[in-house]
């Protein structure tokens, strides 16, 4: 499937044949669990102003008015707005954005987000162009539903196998919350750093707590063993990436998922968060940049918490020492540039853990 990005700059250059100035088109995605709008695709003439950016939906009363009533909104000289101090808006401003027209995604009564055409004049969204803006949103917001439709399912599907794992092993399904945790921190930093999409970034995060899927395949024997692996149980344990592709591979084909957006870096991250940046990793020994960044992402992630987890055969690892491994493994096990994310952000990372600690998710 395109991703929703690709398909916003051919929109974007198709309209720009009706409207010259419009030089941004995002599409902002919300959270209902965390009452939170997060920035997701956008095209824009420039570098993204508003990458990896939140903001509380209870503090914008216009956008709530919007998602209420269905209408749009024409806002036409942001410069009114400056004194809001919104972040999103000064940001906007120092992008060269000066009016901007403003549609809720509803399918049903459920709410999706908004999309945000922004031109770098003011008044320059006038009644006879607002319809074809409309028409050209619609089509947006049936794309969106249709990838949260879509995501939903797969989510669904893997559900009972992901329950399983955590009533098997319920220090899997902690480990599970932890990376989640850790890989968010590190695409905000490396979004930043490698201008990674907001798409991409929301992705790595989602797919994060599905890359140990393979283990439900692993005996208990072995998944559960109160020690460390004999040889041969490691080289069982091993096979849980392989079990795991297969595991996504099925359940893509017998749901139809196969035009999902990224379903290609689910794959990455279940199949290949064991290899290594020198190549001694497994399942196929790949090495460097041959090595997906998400799934490099996910193994830094890994590698971490599995330094500082407690096991019944060694004592959880402080933070300091820890990072201190990590520098250890960086070029080595560890792509450099994920390794440097816990090793340059030592406070925000103890804080993670920390959190993890105070809610008893981590001994």
């Amino acid at each position: 499937m395109i991703k929703l990005s690709q398909r916003l700059r051919e929109l974007h250059h198709v309209l720009r044949n009706l409207q010259p100035n419009l030089v941004r088109i995002s599409v902002v995605l919300y959270n209902e669990s965390t009452d939170m709008l997060h920035t997701h695709a956008c095209s824009s003439d420039n570098d993204n102003p508003l990458l990896g950016y939140s903001y509380p939906f209870n503090k914008s009363a216009s956008l709530q008015l919007l998602a209420k009533t269905g209408q749009s909104r024409v806002i036409n000289d942001l410069r009114t707005l400056a004194a809001s101090q919104a972040p999103h808006t000064e940001a906007l401003l120092n992008a060269g954005c000066r009016s901007s027209f403003t549609l809720p995604i509803r399918i049903e009564e459920e709410l999706l987000g908004f999309i945000f055409f922004n031109s770098i004049r003011v008044n320059d969204f006038s009644q006879h162009l607002i319809p074809q803006l409309e028409i050209a949103a619609f089509a947006i917001a049936l794309l969106v539903s249709q990838q949260r439709s879509q995501m939903r399912a797969l989510t669904a599907a893997l559900k009972t196998t992901i329950n399983v794992i955590h009533e098997r092993d319920p220090e899997t399904g902690e480990h599970l919350r932890r990376i989640t945790d850790y890989s968010r921190f590190m695409t905000q930093v490396l979004g930043k750093k490698l201008q990674l999409s907001d798409e991409y970034s929301a992705h790595v995060i989602l797919f994060s707590s599905l890359h140990d899927i393979g283990k439900i395949s692993i005996p208990d024997s072995i998944l559960l063993k109160p020690g460390k692996l004999l040889a041969d149980e490691f080289e069982v344990m091993k096979t849980h990436p392989i079990s795991g592709k297969k595991i996504i591979d099925n359940l893509i084909q017998n749901h139809s998922l196969d035009g999902l957006e990224y379903i290609d870096m689910l794959r990455d991250v279940v199949e290949l968060h064991h290899e290594n940046w020198d190549g001694s990793g497994y399942p196929h020994g790949l090495m460097g940049e041959d090595i997906p960044l998400s799934a490099r992402m996910i193994a830094a992630c890994d590698a971490f918490d599995a330094i500082t987890s407690e096991r019944p055969y060694k004592r959880p690892t402080p933070t300091e020492r820890a990072l201190e491994i990590i520098q250890q493994m960086r070029g080595i096990k560890l792509d450099p540039v994920c390794a440097d994310v816990f090793i340059q952000h030592p406070d925000e990372i103890d804080a993670i853990r920390s959190e993890h600690l105070l809610h008893g998710l981590v001994w």
